[in-house]
């Protein structure tokens, strides 16, 4: 899948909205990457820090009537953090749905959003945003994100920026064309399982513990009021036991 087009910019947007912008022009799928994005972004209508230093990516698809969003982040997930251990020798774990944490940090962030044909009951295409902290940013990360952000590398390394976009692309396609059992490592890499935790649905806060992760990667918890099942969201893992 090395072979796959792609667009390189210095700086741009938000690789996402390109690759949307493009979308109608192509059936093919698409590699963008940035240097740094103006305007990137994150899940729940958030921003997404993007300056020099990162890899941000988007891969503009083309998914069959049985695979969804969720699916798509969830096998992004698995891509990332297998890369991430082959390349750099460190441990990589998954929070649900989206990040990717090491050393108790976040290194990097996953969107997938889809543009969904209810005629044919399918995607016209979705687009798989990557954004991973590789290198530190000058001057640190901003106040609001210091505490839980971190970055692969404390300095440059040659190289190491193409080589990981490549090994992420022969991970993810492996795991998209049906290659890997990719849900067995989401579980096996998720930081959230068996843990207390705290989400907000339909604008209420609930407490619950993480119990499972299903098949088609929605979590699994246990409430007061018994076992719910969520497919989209923000968690917080709590410390203290709170069922």
């Amino acid at each position: 899948m090395n072979k796959i087009k792609r667009y390189y910019f210095k700086e741009i947007d938000s690789t996402n909205e390109f690759a949307k912008k493009i979308s109608k022009e192509t059936s093919q799928d698409i590699l963008i990457v940035s240097e740094k994005q103006t305007a990137g972004k994150g899940r729940m209508g958030r921003s997404f820090y993007s300056p020099e230093g990162g890899i941000y990516m988007s891969l503009l698809l083309h998914p069959d009537t049985t695979k969804n969003p969720l699916d798509i982040t969830v096998m992004a997930s698995v891509a990332v953090s297998g890369t991430i251990e082959s390349l750099l020798g460190v441990k990589a774990y998954i929070k649900w749905v989206n990040d990717i944490y090491v050393d108790n940090k976040k290194v990097c962030g996953i969107l997938t959003e889809g543009s969904f044909n209810t005629e044919k009951k399918a995607f016209d295409y979705a687009v798989l945003g990557v954004g991973i902290n590789l290198f530190r940013p000058k001057g640190g990360f901003p106040d609001d994100i210091k505490s839980i952000a971190g970055s692969l590398t404390e300095t440059g390394k040659a190289g190491l920026k193409e080589r990981l976009i490549d090994v992420f692309l022969e991970n993810f396609f492996e795991i998209y064309n049906g290659g890997r059992d990719y849900m067995t490592e989401y579980k096996a890499r998720s930081n959230v399982l068996g843990k207390n935790i705290e989400y907000i649905k339909n604008g209420i806060k609930y407490k619950a513990k993480a119990v499972d992760i299903l098949n088609s990667g929605e979590l699994l918890v246990e409430t007061e009021n018994g076992m719910q099942t969520l497919n989209s969201g923000e968690i917080k893992i709590c410390t203290e036991s709170i069922i």
